[in-house]
């Protein structure tokens, strides 16, 4: 990733990743290759049970496939096999997939074992990827090796946010906001998983969306020196905070998760949705009740997803925008953009408007008003309260895939785009998300 102010000191990924690195490289083949992802799953139980590398989840027009991946790139044996099969009976699911990068010795019978307990064992070994794309039906004449350096980028900034917030936390534990975004954190992306219907971690998410509402602007509060507010009711993010965070953009900040932590719940709502459509009505009177106490906001979307014929594929679409478009659009290339998210997520491109109105469906802001907004004095459209060092990620793709013959430089894609201060915006963007990068071990050595 480029750094625009340092051009000989940028950030390069691993070609022989390991250990977490390796993790995000399959990740990132499994999400160019049209799968929904769920990762670093933590079920903890007074002390933490399990952990899941990766859930995968593919939507089809009318039903859904989940399977769990465990990914080692070392030291493997038939235990870790097993306990994979136990994972799978445990969380009543019926695929699973145990990834290597190392090959043992008796790698055929490895094979058949697992095949008998219905796991699909895939080697891996240096980096082919056969195996991995015909278990999971992938084309790789669909993937490209610009997208999957992206997504490795966003999923590597995305762990780097994160262990910026725990950084914080630690450092400074009387900071209540810290505390809560932890909690929030983990109720979005691991406790509510285990809920065993739809229905269920969508009332879930929800209720830890209301309790922590607004803890962006709440932790701002707290970072003025007033105290942690106890209700996030009616409260915005104060001028001084949103001026620095949005329109300076110069410097890490805990915002920046906290913004990443309302959008993963929002997207977690999105996805609830969808899978409930998907597995249809219920005569259960339990979840009856449960359908029957959703918001009515929740309980509107649901109704006109029924209706929208690619509903199904939104939450996919949205994960693609998020960690590769990095919430926003370049309006002087919409044919383009357009064009490329509909070749990617497979939503037409006359549906692609209905794709991006879900969240006002879901999370209205009110009357006339849309998450999307024109950026000022730029010819962009942008989704707003979006964590801008997510749109580094897309700067820094838009950076590539706009290259004109073998120059891909922010100098070549400020020559397509309309005078202001579009190019601006993004190399700010691109910088910030370096910032966050260039605080791990991923930089380019000499």
């Amino acid at each position: 990733m480029m750094n625009n102010k340092v051009k000989d000191n940028g950030i390069s990924l691993p070609q022989i990743p390991k250990e977490k690195e390796y993790e995000d490289f399959i990740a990132a083949i499994l999400q160019a290759g049209g799968y929904y992802l769920e990762r670093g799953i933590i079920h903890r139980i007074k002390q933490d049970v399990l952990e899941l590398d990766i859930v995968t989840t593919r939507f089809h027009k009318d039903h859904l496939e989940h399977t769990i991946s465990e990914i080692k790139s070392g030291g493997w044996g038939f235990s870790d096999i097993f306990k994979v099969r136990g994972w799978l009976d445990y969380l009543d699911l019926n695929k699973a997939t145990f990834i290597v990068q190392e090959p043992n010795q008796t790698m055929e019978i490895s094979k058949d074992v697992a095949a008998k307990i219905n796991v699909a064992l895939i080697n891996n070994e240096n980096l082919d990827c056969t195996e991995l794309l015909n278990v999971y039906s992938i084309d790789k004449n669909t993937i490209t090796e610009e997208v999957i350096e992206s997504y490795r980028y966003a999923f590597a900034l995305e762990a780097e946010m994160v262990l910026y917030l725990h950084c914080r936390a630690k450092s400074d534990p009387a900071k209540q906001g810290f505390q809560a975004l932890e909690k929030f954190l983990f109720e979005i992306n691991s406790n509510s998983f285990f809920e065993n219907k739809p229905v269920n971690r969508l009332n879930k998410v929800f209720r830890a969306y209301k309790e922590y509402k607004n803890i962006t602007a709440r932790i701002a509060e707290e970072l003025e020196n007033k105290p942690y507010p106890n209700s996030g009711d009616g409260l915005a993010i104060n001028k001084p905070q949103f001026e620095k965070i949005f329109y300076k953009a110069q410097a890490k900040s805990v915002l920046y998760v906290a913004l990443y932590a309302e959008l993963l719940a929002r997207l977690t709502i999105l996805k609830s949705c969808i899978e409930d459509i998907l597995i249809g009505p219920t005569t259960d009177f339990s979840e009856r009740i449960q359908h029957f106490i959703l918001p009515e906001n929740i309980k509107n979307a649901l109704r006109e997803f029924l209706n929208e014929p690619y509903s199904y594929l939104y939450p996919y679409f949205w994960q693609v925008f998020i960690y590769l478009f990095g919430g926003f659009i370049l309006n002087d290339k919409k044919d383009e953009e357009y064009k490329l998210l509909s070749s990617t997520t497979k939503i037409p491109i006359n549906e692609i408007p209905n794709a991006f109105k879900a969240f006002d469906k879901l999370f209205p802001l009110g009357e006339n008003k849309s998450w999307f907004i024109q950026q000022p004095y730029t010819q962009i459209t942008v989704m707003q309260f979006f964590p801008l060092p997510l749109s580094g990620i897309g700067a820094n793709f838009r950076r590539i895939i706009y290259k004109n013959d073998l120059d891909a430089s922010y100098e070549n894609l400020s020559k397509q785009l309309s005078k202001g201060h579009s190019i601006d915006d993004i190399i700010k963007w691109n910088n910030l998300a370096y910032a966050f990068l260039n605080s791990s071990k991923r930089k380019k050595k000499p």
